[in-house]
């Protein structure tokens, strides 16, 4: 189980880190995207080596040794990115921010390269496994820490404290899931790479000959957990994006459909009523302007219509029967119109075709219905679906 998930967890951030790439490819000059692709990256390029399985085994030695400046760069990043998000408002100086994320750099980096300096130099790594209160009490042992987990463990709760002031600003309800999953995440992952390891420290200068498994039983649950929520959480964005996209395009073709099957009914009724056509400079909308042009069209047609429907007492039973013989009357009365005959109806004799409802949507496919049983009964000409 526990290879599976990491397994999981270090293929979904390499996906995730190649997903940040191709964002910051396609836009360079965006700050707040930086810091997050440059963590994701940092993250998934260990998680990756670390998988217990060939051709990842061989560089086991080497993710290892950059396994602490990693995940210190990761709450690096986590803490800039919130730093720079909220100074992400156009009208707010983002000079200030810039600077600090620097000053922060400079202090992180000098914390890690101390934590460095006193893991490999100077001893051998057998002093770093024995059990004594000597080595747990000493000067180096306590400067590891305290710069490496106790450095990690401070940037958290700065990143976490402009986490939670950046999520008051936020609206969008996937947007504060995805950002509450993150903060959950990196306080599992702190709690269990960083907390347990300062408790365990402590511990040890007591009972420093006796072992304790339960410690790594945390340290793990910790930070497999941790990584594994971190992972879904940030799958929140791409995958926002992506049913973004994919019902974007399902309502293209769907529109497109509609368009097709609604042409011949707006092609008859714009011929019979040239003066229905709407300008073409209509402002843009949500819905293609084609369709919705087609819509509002189609409407004025059947209003400009329906005086040539028959009259009540006569009606067939159908609204396709209203409107095929009131198109059969329209033709008559344009070739009969010279010798003066004119129909002539009550407003309160008009018939009310259009169905009520509440969406365009609703309104173009009973349009669409309404086009095809015409279509099928000849009274549209059925090259004009073809040319459409």
């Amino acid at each position: 189980m526990k290879v599976w998930l990491e397994t999981f967890t270090a293929v979904t951030m390499g996906l995730l880190a190649v997903w940040q790439w191709r964002q910051l490819y396609r836009h360079p000059t965006d700050r707040v995207l930086r810091p997050l692709t440059f963590g994701v990256t940092a993250v998934a390029i260990v998680l990756l080596g670390g998988i217990d399985a060939p051709p990842f085994t061989w560089v086991h030695p080497y993710t290892n040794k950059v396994a602490d400046a990693a995940l210190a760069f990761l709450f690096f990043c986590y803490s800039v990115f919130f730093l720079l998000a909220r100074m992400s408002d156009p009208e707010r100086n983002a000079a200030p921010a810039v600077w600090r994320v620097r000053i922060e750099f400079a202090i992180g980096a000098v914390f890690i390269a101390a934590s460095y300096i006193v893991r490999f130099v100077g001893v051998d790594e057998q002093w770093w496994t024995s059990r004594s209160i000597e080595r747990y009490a000493s000067v180096r042992n306590w400067t590891y820490y305290l710069t490496g987990s106790g450095y990690t463990l401070a940037i958290w709760v700065v990143g976490t404290i402009r986490a939670i002031k950046y999520l008051k600003t936020v609206t969008h309800r996937w947007a504060r899931v995805s950002i509450i999953g993150v903060i959950v995440a990196t306080g599992l992952i702190t709690f269990g790479v960083d907390v347990i390891p300062l408790v365990r420290q402590v511990w040890y200068l007591f009972n420093a000959g006796d072992r304790w498994p339960f410690f790594t039983h945390l340290y793990n649950f910790g930070r497999l957990t941790g990584q594994c929520l971190l992972a879904v959480a940030l799958c929140a964005a791409p995958l926002a994006a992506l049913v973004s996209t994919l019902k974007g395009r399902r309502d293209r073709r769907f529109e497109i459909r509609l368009v097709r099957r609604l042409s011949p009914l707006w092609q008859v009724l714009s011929a019979e009523f040239p003066h229905i056509a709407l300008p073409t400079s209509t402002p843009p909308t949500a819905r293609p302007p084609r369709l919705d042009r087609m819509v509002i069209e189609v409407s004025d047609g059947l209003a400009y219509l329906a005086p040539w429907a028959p009259p009540r007492a006569e009606a067939p039973s159908t609204v396709v029967d209203d409107v095929a013989m009131a198109l059969s009357n329209k033709r008559a009365f344009g070739v009969a119109r010279w010798t003066g005959q004119q129909r002539h109806v009550a407003d309160d004799q008009l018939p009310q075709w259009e169905p009520d409802v509440s969406s365009w949507r609703e309104r173009a496919l009973w349009m669409a219905k309404l086009s095809d049983v015409l279509q099928q009964r000849d009274v549209l000409p059925m090259d004009l679906a073809e040319r459409s």
